[in-house]
């Protein structure tokens, strides 16, 4: 159902980010980004490409009705008919300043179903 296409879009993901991490002095994507993110650390140019295949792929399962990354300010809402049944929170790219130093990384998800008449998410 709706659960499964949503972890399958997780995975995707997942996958996406691993490559262009196994890739990233190739196509020089270690290093800063040039900004902050909501904790005040520097931004990594990995954390936004990272960050934009979770959104993307969250988004284009119709599986979600709101988004809240450590990389963005406010919750990312899905407009109808785009939007499903429930909430994703994630850090796309945990670890992602110890990158350089071969230390390890990981991406951390949590999904939350959407309360009936909760409001807008």
């Amino acid at each position: 159902g709706e659960m499964t296409l949503l972890l399958a879009s997780i995975e995707t993901a997942c996958k996406y980010i691993s490559s262009k991490v196994r890739a990233a002095g190739l196509f020089r994507l270690f290093g800063a980004e040039g900004s902050t993110n909501v904790q005040g650390e520097a931004v990594k140019k990995l954390d936004v490409i990272s960050n934009e295949a979770f959104i993307t792929a969250l988004r284009r399962s119709t599986t979600v009705r709101a988004m809240v990354s450590e990389e963005n300010d406010e919750p990312i809402m899905v407009e109808a008919p785009y939007d499903g049944h429930y909430v994703a929170v994630f850090d796309p790219l945990d670890g992602s300043s110890n990158i350089e130093a071969n230390v390890s990384i990981g991406t951390i998800f949590g999904i939350y179903k959407k309360m009936e008449g909760g409001g807008g998410g």
